[in-house]
């Protein structure tokens, strides 16, 4: 006589994984002696998983993964927190003056990572320009002076949570003057 599932338990040894780091879940079907033990697994946005219970942390936030036996009468779902890779931003220049001319500056931000082991991904930043008439920035960090004016130039994480800007007053046929402005968290 075949056994039907009883009930399906997903062993929870991960409380909290980070953006873009793995782990491998696994569930436990009952009783062990049931005939089809074949799961199907489900995760929120905030997490991906695939049929083996390999999970990846996709954005921040609380996510939540079900297991289904195969005729879906059984479930059990757990809760997982998603954290950022990244705990702050630096930018490289924190006051400049470029003259004779020279209308271009690179700026550099560096993400400061969240856990050791665990770096934030390079191109995890994003440039923005308050008044792009005046200076405009490059995906890269490459500051281009327009005409004369005062504007904000903000690097910002991927996810959001951090950025810190740099006020740079044009000259524009002298060059630029940047000064930092504060992290915003």
């Amino acid at each position: 006589m075949e056994k039907t599932i009883s009930g399906v338990f997903i062993e929870k040894n991960i409380e909290t994984i980070y953006v873009g780091e793995e782990f491998q879940l696994t569930a436990t079907v009952y009783p062990e002696s049931a005939y089809n033990k074949k799961l199907k697994w489900d995760s929120t946005h905030h997490l991906s998983i695939d049929q083996n219970g390999n999970i990846m942390g996709l954005v921040g936030g609380t996510g939540y993964v079900t297991v289904y036996s195969d005729d879906g009468n059984k479930t059990d779902t757990i809760k997982i927190v998603v954290e950022s890779m990244v705990k702050g931003i630096t930018i490289s220049e924190s006051n400049f003056f470029i003259d004779n001319g020279l209308n271009e500056y690179q700026l550099e931000a560096t993400l400061i990572p969240a856990k050791s082991g665990v770096e934030p991904i390079e191109n995890g930043i994003t440039w923005k320009s308050s008044n792009t008439s005046v200076a405009t920035v490059s995906s890269k960090g490459l500051i281009k002076a327009k005409k004369d004016g005062i504007v904000s130039i903000t690097a910002t994480s991927e996810d959001g949570e951090y950025s810190k800007s740099a006020l740079v007053t044009v000259n524009y046929n002298g060059g630029l003057v940047i000064e930092p402005q504060s992290i915003k968290n």
